[in-house]
């Protein structure tokens, strides 16, 4: 199969857009080399590169913001290199390197980590992690909550005799300041468009860069993005890897992206802009979207040595069945990264319109919804009922000697029937139950090891039907089934002055793995046919499936997966009328295609090569428009879709997993259709 040439413009669909490189609210047009984006309580924060300090920027909503200054400075060093910043119970650990300040050898970088316990600063050095050359960090957690830091050294491949270069690494860490010291090599240089410098030594051999690694997972696959070439030329772009996740993050075997020896950028260059690389990858204030923010260089721009002129551009991610795709660099205006159904800062004096408060005395304001501790029980509940959601909320509590209980209604009916999960710092535990007719039963139980309640840790929540995980500071901690049926969310505190903040819920719910089982509930299949946790296969014919009620307003996406190359075949239609007036997307052998079919005229939108069998077709069905992304390719048709469903026909392929999400962005006017 071919790998498509991903540059392209998305469809408009929402009101609210943005134009690359970002704004700032004073109207100064800043730089931000090497951007890294983090979030906190509800508002993003990014990190860069500069050689003064580590500059930091705020943005509620990933497009506009405003900027803070140094979050760090140390008196004799500069050149401050590539910041990450991660934030483990109470403590943000801004990891950066930088040079002797009378020093005019890059080689000098060395790495180390600071703290605070303000994202925004300002950090305190304490401790240099090596006494070489070592950049690029990013510090994650992997699902067992291990810590893994991803980091860039000389010494792995640099007296090689071909590929010499920059290699990324990783390595355990006992703690967040602490390596296990046992690093292991992820990416090596293997391709001659990561060159840095041609007979950069003078002895013969070409200097390659492979740097700036971020890691995310998705599902059963891990992906790791890095950048190459050299960060001063017009070339530098941004690459990937992927892995099998099924081991831990230091243990993942990775290749590169299509593979170790053919190149193929998510990001490069383009005529517009130039220069595109050192990336990280944020989700989008829905919770669900991810992002991609990177930097780049006006290619109109005459490049001037010594003037740094790398500004902060963020485009929508893609993850295209075990590939990601991209249409970065843009340039042109196009959708805003989408906003949660609901949302709530906590920056007014009392709570929003959307709560309802039960029970206990609630005060809100300066980014924090808090209650009392004179009262037995604090309720606030949302009064959007719904039966599938994802949500997070960030909670800390005042400890007294009676202990602290605080945490969430992830499933109120009525004051009869309702699920909390409480995080109980005398058990140390974090627990649900399950509670109706005033008698309780305890669901689901968990340790909370060396956790200090009074500082703010993120709770996480995805409900889906009668099954609800919930995550604290990312990490999936319970899984239970509670009462079905649409309810509110709520907040909750026992006797404890607790504080709420950054509280967002979108409607979604996602089908994988051992929730495939659910399938039933969105489609109807038109013969007998098993789910697996490999998904739901057509074999031995076709099978057909009906959605069982409309997608209007949502964004789909179904991960498909071709089991030939010569007779799997998909016909999938995300707005059906009937046989003779739909949009549908074939995919066979030769392709994937998006058809018009109005009247019985077919008119091909788009024709476009695979890049592997598994692939993803991502859809928002609106009320006079569909917009279509799979292949590479975005397209938007207006077309009437009142009364319309979902439908596909299967043949010698599968369905891996269906993802819903609602689309709560006002669509923007289109002309009607004739």
């Amino acid at each position: 199969m071919t790998v498509p040439d991903r540059q392209y413009e998305l469809p408009r669909l929402d009101t609210r857009s943005y134009r690359n490189p970002l704004s700032y609210v004073d109207g100064i047009r800043r730089t931000n080399p090497d951007p890294f984006g983090f979030k906190h309580r509800g508002r993003y924060y990014c990190y860069s590169t500069d050689e003064h300090g580590v500059n930091v920027s705020r943005s509620d909503d990933l497009v506009t913001w405003e900027h803070h200054g140094y979050a760090l400075q140390m008196p004799g060093r500069r050149n401050f290199w590539a910041p990450c910043v991660f934030y483990d119970n109470g403590t943000f650990h801004l990891y950066v390197s930088s040079v002797p300040e009378d020093s005019e050898d890059p080689h000098d970088e060395r790495l180390m980590v600071a703290v605070s316990d303000d994202p925004l600063g300002p950090y305190q050095y304490v401790a240099t992690f090596f006494d070489k050359f070592a950049i690029d960090p990013q510090v994650v957690r992997d699902v067992d909550g291990q810590l893994h830091m991803f980091y860039s050294t000389n010494d792995v491949t640099g007296l090689n005799s071909a590929d010499a270069g920059t290699s990324i690494l990783v390595d355990r860490m006992l703690d967040a300041v602490t390596l296990a010291g046992y690093p292991r090599p992820v990416l090596l240089p293997t391709l001659p468009e990561e060159v840095y410098a041609v007979d950069r030594f003078g002895d013969g051999r070409d200097w390659h860069t492979v740097e700036g690694a971020t890691y995310l997972r998705h599902r059963d696959r891990a992906f790791l993005t890095y950048s190459g070439n050299a960060y001063v030329r017009e070339n530098y772009f941004v690459g990937y890897g992927r892995a099998t996740a099924d081991a831990s993050i230091h243990d993942l075997v990775w290749s590169k992206y299509p593979s170790d020896h053919d190149y193929h950028a998510l990001i490069s260059r383009n005529d517009r802009v130039e220069g595109t690389g050192h990336n990280s990858i944020v989700i989008a204030p829905n919770l669900i979207d991810p992002w991609i923010m990177y930097h780049g260089r006006e290619a109109d721009e005459e490049l001037i040595p010594g003037v740094e002129q790398r500004s902060l551009r963020i485009d929508p991610l893609f993850i295209d069945g075990d590939t990601l795709d991209t249409n970065a660099p843009s340039s042109e205006p196009q959708d805003a990264p989408a906003l949660p159904d609901l949302r709530d800062a906590f920056d007014d004096a009392r709570l929003g319109e959307d709560w309802v408060v039960l029970e206990g005395t609630w005060t809100s304001g300066d980014r924090a919804a808090t209650t009392s501790a004179d009262r037995a029980r604090s309720l606030a509940v949302n009064a959007l009922r719904i039966e599938s959601y994802r949500a997070e909320v960030d909670i800390a509590a005042t400890l007294d000697h009676a202990g602290a209980r605080a945490g969430i209604v992830p499933v109120y009916l009525g004051p009869n029937e309702f699920v909390e999960v409480l995080l109980d710092s005398g058990l140390a535990r974090i627990t649900a139950r399950h509670v109706t007719g005033n008698v309780g039963v305890m669901l689901a139980s968990a340790p909370l090891p060396r956790f200090d309640v009074t500082k703010f840790h993120l709770v996480g929540v995805q409900r889906l039907f009668d099954r609800v995980t919930v995550q604290l500071d990312g990490i999936d901690v319970l899984t239970f089934c509670a009462p079905e049926g649409p309810a509110s969310f709520g907040l909750t505190a026992h006797q404890t002055a607790a504080r709420f903040s950054g509280f967002s819920l979108t409607r979604h719910l996602q089908l994988w793995g051992e929730s495939l089982a659910l399938l039933p509930r969105i489609y109807a299949a038109s013969r007998q046919a098993d789910v697996t946790l490999d998904g739901l296969a057509a074999l031995g014919g076709e099978l057909e499936l009906v959605a069982l009620d409309d997608r209007a307003e949502t964004v789909t996406t179904h991960d498909f997966e071709l089991m030939s190359s010569t007779r799997g075949r998909i016909r999938f239609s995300p707005a059906w009328l009937d046989d003779q007036n739909q949009l549908l997307v074939e995919v066979d052998a030769s392709g994937l295609r998006v058809i018009r079919i109005r009247g019985g005229r077919r008119d091909e939108l788009v024709h476009a090569p695979l890049a592997e069998r598994r692939f993803s077709v991502r859809t928002t069905v609106l009320a006079d428009q569909v917009a279509v992304h799979a292949a590479g390719r975005g397209v938007v048709v207006p077309m009437r879709t009142a009364g319309s469903s979902q439908r596909m026909t299967l043949l010698t392929s599968r369905l891996r997993a269906y993802e819903a999400t609602s689309f709560n962005g006002p669509p923007q006017e289109n002309e009607e259709e004739g």
